[in-house]
Parts: structure tokens; sequence; C-alpha cells
């Protein structure tokens, strides 16, 4: 990460003087309630299998995530969180030219600049409760072969509705549309929202 993105409370604490304990990180997508307590239970009763590296290529964490969404295995990757692949893919996908979807996550363009990809923004504005405007998105999304949307939008909360993502991707054959969903699950009824 270059500086856009908060989350290194020890290198805060560090500077100011202060303990971590003492830092409350807004900027991090960590459950400030933390783990919960069947977590905590489960590594209790497992913690004697825990002895070696875990699989090299994630091959049974792939297989599970598979066979739970009904998915080929062949179509998933495993990455080390989302953040992860938003540092990978531009460099994994040859993007020469990326578009973000704003005001957004920092890391997008973070991301770009550590790889040398030019970035441009189509903001949305507050006149229009951050809806992004999809006709402004589509004209210039025909400018870059890479596009990142953050649906629901951080830090605005904007969703744009699963067919209006389809029909916009499907309108641009050439260009690579990256849409995280991270915060999805705080969405109510996310896994019924068209």
């Amino acid at each position: 990460m270059i500086q856009g993105h908060g989350g290194n409370k020890q290198q805060l604490a560090d500077r100011i003087g202060c303990r971590v304990e003492d830092i409350i990180d807004m900027s991090s997508n960590l459950n400030p309630l933390g783990p919960p307590k069947r977590i905590h239970a489960f590594i209790r009763e497992n913690i004697h299998l825990i002895h070696a590296l875990p699989e090299p290529d994630a091959a049974g964490m792939s297989k599970g995530f598979a066979d739970y969404h009904g998915i080929d295995p062949g179509c998933v990757i495993a990455g080390n969180g989302t953040t992860f692949f938003i540092y990978t893919l531009p460099l994994a996908l040859g993007a020469k030219k990326a578009l973000i979807l704003g005001p957004a996550y920092a890391d997008y363009e973070d991301a770009c600049a550590a790889l040398n990809v030019k970035t441009s923004h189509c903001l949305a504005v507050a006149e229009n409760n951050f809806v992004p405007d999809l006709d402004q998105l589509s004209a210039e999304a025909q400018q870059a072969d890479l596009v990142f949307i953050c649906n629901p939008n951080n830090p605005t909360g904007a969703l744009i509705a699963k067919q209006d993502l389809e029909t916009l991707i499907r309108r641009h054959t050439n260009t690579c549309f990256v849409v995280d969903e991270s915060y999805l699950p705080f969405v109510p009824d996310a896994e019924d929202f068209p």
C-alpha cells in the first residue's frame, strides 16, 4: 500500500506516542466486535491440527468456496483478502489505463500508481446522493481497459443494481470490470438484491 488507506495502527501509535489499544481505526474492514464466539471455540477445539503451513495453492479453500456457491473450482482464485487482489489485478490484467468510480476506497488508485497504471475518475456527486451516473460511467469506460467499482460504494454506501451492472459490463466487452462487493454483506437481504 502507498498511503491512502489507514489500518496501520502500530505505526500511528508509534508516531503519536500512545498505545495501539487506544486507537479506534474506522478506515479498516475489521469487525470492531471481534470474531464470533463460535470462532474462538472452533480454534480451541482444533488447535492441535495447526502444525503445518496451509496448502500453497489453497485448493481446499477454493473447492469449499466453489462447492458452497455451486460454481466450478477452476473459476475461483484464493487470495489474502480484497486488498491483495486490488494490488494484483492491474498487473495480472496488464492494465494501462484504469477508471475509478468515486469517491472511492483509496487503494484502487494507490495500486494503479504503484504499477504505473494511469487513472481517471468518474465521480458521483452529493447533489445526486452519490448515485453514479451510469451513462457518464459508460462513456468514460470506453477510454479504459480496467474499471474499479465498489458496490456498495465505500464511503458513500451507494448501491448499483445487479442488472444495471450487468448492462454496463456487457456494453464494454474489451474492458475488465473489477466489482468490489466487500460491503455487500452489510446490505439487508443482499442475496435478494436485484
